[in-house]
């Protein structure tokens, strides 16, 4: 058995990877290219993927403020607004000796597994929190 890396996969999957026709299969079938293509889209006169009235409606759908609720309300508007996003932070999904961002508990308890392998420790995340086991 050969294992392929993640990258590698990617590459693969880049490299198969086509757009689909009507007459060739790509990221979808020729025959559902061919049904897709013969959908109308909806305009406020005709019907289409959904009817014209709702078409309508969803047009006349604005961008929520915070006065005026919209696409969300003006409240949620107004909290997100108050949000710093100098204060957000990214949290990495693994180790690594240029980043400043916290790591998660999963990567930190995969590499100690790494290290204590056969020291008979044992390192587990659940529900967000490391635990460590020793084995005799």
């Amino acid at each position: 058995m050969k294992l392929i890396t993640a990258g590698r996969l990617n590459r693969l999957w880049k490299e198969g990877r086509k757009e689909a026709t009507t007459s060739a299969a790509g990221l979808m079938s020729a025959k559902d290219k061919k049904k897709l293509d013969g959908i109308k889209e909806a305009t406020p006169t005709s019907a289409g993927l959904m009817s014209a009235k709702d078409k309508e409606k969803l047009n006349d759908i604005k961008e929520a403020t915070t006065s005026a609720a919209g696409l969300m309300s003006a409240k949620d508007k107004e909290k997100l607004d108050g949000i710093d996003e100098n204060l957000m932070t990214s949290v990495d999904a693994a180790l690594s000796l240029s980043s400043a961002n916290p790591v998660q508990n999963k990567a930190v308890a995969e590499e100690l597994g790494k290290k204590a392998e056969g020291e008979g420790l044992k390192f587990s995340v659940v529900g967000g929190i490391l635990t460590v086991t020793y084995q005799e």
